[in-house]
């Protein structure tokens, strides 16, 4: 019979083997063949984790890139979004093409991320940041026309204190521009507001700088003089007072809140999950604040020193929420001017140890410490002299009478 023909790239078997030979010899190829196929698939994987591992440290270091099958899985595991339990995947530098996938359950935080994330991509942002800047964008035409007006009052102060009191009227239409600005910031976007914290940014445009402005001016101006600045910052004053507590009274009524429900004297903090109320009384605080500084600037101008509507004012801002360490320093300031050195430091290190410190208090505390340092080595350098003195009294007094009692043993 003619021989058989063998397949393609078959080896055929030598003609002088029995057919036990011929099964050992087919055994042999095909664990050879098993063995090179696995060679080859190792040669494979360690250059697919060599390119990995260039690629990640020619991007960014310290970055592991997946491979795309199992980005798109972890993709499609995100998707889901309904499950209890997520998949991870991490990646595996013995073989890069099969990532390692670990079954964990969500905790808190991730499930508020995520969240996050949803909602800051549903408005079209990426997260806070975006969020405040969208906020901004929405008031970009009322904060142009606060800068606009910002820039008419700083050219009226330029013309000098005496100036500005004789054409106050000029300013009166802008500053008014203004306060009106503020209530419609505070009664549309209050996280807008907090975020900024647009009221102390007002407080300084509508008061603080002309009252420091003025009151620096003291020096420089005439006594005939002095009393038309002294006039003009209680004018300042009398209408911040007004416009301040009035802005109190709007944010109650569009809040529907009363402060008085929310002032504790046990230092208790204000509930949790107030919303837009919790916000408002923020704001309340700090237009708190403003009234106690306006109270106390009014005290130093007319050269009074009775500070008592002052601390109130501070006592009820530190009384909503003890939290925030300013109404603490304004506390403080008031015990300096007191000359109450012990309650200075307390309120200090009440201010530095809330959970909103108030920075400026630190150095305002060393400055103190330092006082009371230099006044403790002064009375120590005058008691030592003291002492010397009467040292050196007792020892030439020593020395004197000792020839006398000489003479009387004589």
């Amino acid at each position: 019979a003619p021989p058989t023909p063998h397949p393609p790239g078959a080896t055929p078997a030598p003609t002088n083997m029995n057919w036990r030979e011929e099964i050992l010899e087919s055994k042999k190829h095909t664990h050879d063949k098993h063995q090179e196929n696995t060679h080859q698939r190792n040669r494979l994987n360690s250059a697919m984790s060599e390119k990995s591992v260039t690629e990640s440290s020619t991007s960014q270091p310290g970055i592991l890139i997946l491979p795309q099958s199992s980005v798109s899985h972890l993709q499609k595991d995100q998707g889901r979004g309904g499950s209890v339990e997520t998949q991870k995947t991490l990646f595996d530098h013995h073989n890069p093409s099969k990532p390692i996938i670990v079954q964990t359950s969500p905790s808190k935080v991730d499930m508020r991320m995520e969240r996050s994330i949803k909602e800051s991509s549903s408005r079209g942002g990426t997260g806070y940041e975006v969020g405040d800047a969208a906020r901004a964008a929405r008031h970009r035409a009322l904060l142009q026309e606060v800068d606009r007006a910002d820039a008419v009052l700083q050219t009226h102060t330029l013309r000098g204190p005496l100036a500005l009191a004789e054409h106050w009227n000029d300013v009166i239409d802008t500053r008014k521009s203004l306060q009106n600005a503020l209530q419609r910031l505070l009664m549309s976007d209050l996280k807008y507001c907090q975020a900024d914290n647009i009221e102390h940014h007002f407080w300084k445009i509508l008061y603080y700088n002309f009252i420091e402005i003025l009151r620096k001016s003291f020096t420089q101006v005439s006594p005939e003089d002095k009393p038309k600045i002294v006039k003009l910052i209680n004018v300042i004053i009398e209408e911040g007072n007004t416009f301040f507590e009035s802005l109190v009274q709007m944010l109650e009524r569009t809040y529907k809140f009363n402060t008085d429900d929310y002032i504790n004297d046990n230092h208790a903090l204000p509930p949790k999950g107030l919303g837009y109320v919790g916000l408002a009384l923020i704001s309340v605080q700090k237009l708190y604040v403003f009234l106690g500084d306006l109270a106390r600037y009014k005290e130093q101008v007319n050269e009074t020193s009775n500070y008592a509507k002052s601390k109130f004012w501070y006592t009820k801002a530190q009384q909503i929420n003890p939290k925030n360490g300013r109404p603490y320093n304004q506390l403080a300031i008031l015990a300096i001017y007191a000359r109450r050195k012990l309650d200075a430091v307390y309120y200090y290190m009440r201010s530095l140890m809330s959970s909103n410190p108030f920075h400026s208090a630190r150095e305002s505390l060393l400055s103190l410490f330092d006082e009371n340092r230099k006044k403790y080595e002064a009375a120590e350098r005058k008691r030592r002299a003291t002492l010397e003195t009467t040292n050196n009294t007792n020892g030439e007094a020593g020395s004197s009478g000792a020839p006398g009692q000489s003479l009387r043993r004589e």
